[in-house]
């Protein structure tokens, strides 16, 4: 009788509601929340970045995408829920509820929760059903008290311009000339790492992601930040004040008709419903977000900060796989959860270390095709000798965001079959690495650079190829991307400056998974009018696993220039031991 999923069921006949729906969001649409938030969690024990829950009374489901498949499966068994794969548009929980609910039933959803976009989207699919949409239906009031988090009120510090590379006064000016532009008076910005990015503070509200709850509203003359007041150290306000940035209590964000007049932007894809429902006595128009394109686009300052954080990162991922070859030659346990916090232990030591910019996925031969698994401290296989292990695992510093992915084997002999998959995935992250193109080119024109060398042996992957990285921010960031499909991410064209990752994979379910993983900076090509990338991450690529009679002698010599520069950085900062190991993996091809 204590089960969530019967305790909501009750909730739902009490107050009449026919269908709930629970997303994976907070406030601001985050991809990492506060405990606070993952009601979705804690109902269905789903603990992925991204799925939604339907509760009807004779229907529970979880609807999320390729990544989390085989993850899904196994976090949902026994939970009353059953897993509802997105693989199209078609098969979305909206048109399910379509299909599935009654004309005219009412369906609770939080609209702080949900982006305007969605519940438009939902109105729109639904208006034929006649449902009544109840917006303000908060399902973990009354239903999630004695053990829910309490909201975080962590102390906010400032980001110091050494780092920043750029003062508050000039971003504010950049996002106003945008904002004229679009012809608005107002800009609501919503996300998290924007109002972070606009006014140089980061905190430690949402883990992983050096960011804290507050909201930002920027006008031709006058900015304001609205946040839990306790938050703000006295020097943080100081600052903010020196900026002439105005301090306002977090909920009055939702009163913005008291503060402004005339014509209010906003992201719908970001702003949530019940925050755009508040702006109603507001001429609101909908922008796409003005911040978003001028934090992906790194500064000379933020470059060079990010290239000292990728060597720290790369000597700490050296020390890690060479302790893990070690442990394993000699016999000892290491467990994949072992290895995860051996990498953060290592990481740790490096100056201006805060922390993982995402749990470690490391995964030994079968968890490796679960894309984003996690190991547990007492459920994570042994990593052997034999087989092969995916890591993909990164840093905050101070100076830059990491993420890099590698696969290796701690085997001589490798199968026919996995060598020729690794080495297709390895032509793939090579192909688009080299790439030069043309100013305009979009992400999406660029996928299949690195799917290619898959398709022409019958196989592919199903996440994307690259998505952006933030700046001692969000490890994942708009507005670009590089992947197949048609989402607005895929359009957005690359510009000098930002910072993206180069990620093909294969995954072979029960048995293994590989990924390369790079991240790769947009800079301008020698060719006039043309743009290439250069690769920023230093960690050696498993030469073991490498067929090379399938390798084309440009791939094989960009291999090795790039072997040659990753011992040439992170050398001479290793001791004589751990440079003779990495001596030997970044041997010529």
């Amino acid at each position: 009788m204590n089960n969530p999923l019967h305790l909501i069921r009750s909730q739902m006949t009490n107050d009449r509601i026919d269908a709930v729906i629970i997303t994976d969001s907070d406030p601001h649409m985050s991809e990492y929340i506060a405990t606070y938030w993952q009601l979705r969690q804690w109902l269905s024990g789903f603990t992925g970045s991204a799925g939604t829950l339907v509760i009807t009374q004779d229907h529970a489901g979880l609807w999320t995408d390729s990544r989390y498949f085989i993850q899904a499966e196994e976090e949902l068994k026994n939970s009353g829920f059953t897993l509802h794969r997105y693989l199209k548009p078609e098969d979305s929980y909206i048109n399910w509820i379509y299909d599935n609910v009654k004309d005219r039933s009412s369906v609770g959803v939080d609209g702080r929760l949900c982006s305007t976009s969605l519940i438009q989207q939902m109105k729109k699919k639904w208006k034929k059903k006649k449902y009544s949409i109840n917006t303000a239906y908060d399902a973990a009031d009354r239903l999630w008290t004695e053990d829910r988090a309490a909201l975080p009120l962590d102390r906010v510090f400032a980001f110091d311009i050494r780092y920043a590379g750029q003062p508050v006064k000039e971003k504010l000016k950049q996002v106003r000339r945008k904002m004229a532009d679009a012809g608005v008076d107002w800009y609501l910005a919503t996300a998290l790492d924007e109002v972070a990015w606009l006014y140089n503070l980061r905190g430690r509200d949402v883990s992983y992601n050096p960011v804290f709850y507050a909201f930002a509203l920027i006008g031709a003359t006058d900015s304001y930040i609205f946040i839990v007041e306790q938050k703000l150290p006295l020097a943080v306000r100081q600052d903010l004040e020196r900026d002439e940035v105005y301090i306002e209590p977090y909920q009055r964000a939702y009163a913005l008709s008291d503060i402004c007049h005339g014509t209010v932007g906003y992201d719908e894809k970001q702003c949530n419903y019940t925050l755009y429902e508040s702006l109603n006595k507001l001429n609101r128009i909908h922008i796409k977000s003005p911040i978003q394109t001028l934090k992906a686009i790194k500064n000379q300052i933020q470059i060079q900060h990010i290239e000292s954080a990728m060597i720290k990162d790369g000597i700490a991922l050296v020390k890690s796989f060479y302790w893990l070859e070690q442990q394993v030659a000699a016999g000892d346990m290491v467990s994949e959860y072992d290895f995860a916090e051996a990498i953060a232990q290592h990481r740790s030591q490096q100056p201006g270390y805060f922390g993982e910019s995402f749990p470690a996925i490391v995964g030994y031969q079968a968890n490796g095709a679960i894309v984003h698994y996690r190991p547990k401290e007492n459920e994570s296989a042994e990593i052997k000798s034999s087989g092969i292990l995916l890591c993909d695992s990164g840093a905050q510093f101070l100076d830059g965001t990491t993420d890099i992915t590698r696969t290796i084997s701690l085997e001589a002999a490798i199968g026919p079959e996995v060598q020729k998959a690794y080495t297709l995935v390895l032509k793939g992250h090579i192909q688009l690495a080299m790439a030069e193109f043309p100013w305009g080119t979009s992400g999406g024109q660029l996928d299949i650079l690195a799917r290619q060398p898959l398709w022409s042996a019958g196989l592919n992957f199903g996440h994307g190829t690259g998505h952006g990285v933030g700046y001692f921010l969000n490890v994942h960031e708009g507005p670009m991307s590089i992947s197949p499909g048609k989402h607005d991410s895929t359009k957005v064209t690359l510009q000098p400056g930002m910072l993206i990752s180069n990620e093909p994979g294969y995954y072979e379910a029960g048995e293994y998974g590989i990924r390369i993983e790079n991240l790769i900076l947009v800079k301008e090509s020698e060719q006039s009018g043309f743009l290439r990338f250069d690769t920023m991450s230093l960690c050696p690529i498993d030469l073991r696993l490498v067929d090379r009679a399938l390798m084309s002698t440009e791939e094989i010599d960009w291999l090795n220039s790039y072997h040659e520069r990753v011992y040439s950085e992170l050398s001479p900062l290793l001791d004589g031991e751990h440079q003779a190991w990495l001596k030997e993996k970044c041997r010529t091809l």
